[in-house]
């Protein structure tokens, strides 16, 4: 998701907003009994990545000599891209699916 994201923003995305959107539509295709609750933690796993930076240094790396090998990406860079999707993406699809 973080290679993604990072993609996206080179694209002069200025934010990931539609991304919730899509999100939602795509969950309430899927599970359409369940995708409130799975949006509520749709965030989950993405918000522990950037809370480890043993895991984040693990993500950078596998950016780096992988689908962003040619960008020479910063690690830090990745780590405002996930805190961007975090408050544009997860917290809009957490408040567009609200109780």
């Amino acid at each position: 998701m973080l290679a993604i994201g990072y993609l996206e923003q080179e694209k002069v995305i200025k934010d990931f907003r539609k991304w919730a959107y899509d999100w939602r539509d795509a969950l309430q295709s899927c599970f359409p009994d369940d995708w409130k609750n799975m949006s509520m933690v749709a965030g989950s796993g993405l918000r522990a990545l950037l809370e480890s930076p043993e895991d984040m240094e693990e993500a950078y790396y596998t950016c780096v000599y992988g689908l962003l090998s040619t960008f020479g990406v910063r690690q830090g860079a990745l780590l405002e891209v996930g805190e961007r999707i975090m408050g544009d993406a997860v917290d809009t699809l957490i408040e567009i699916s609200g109780p």
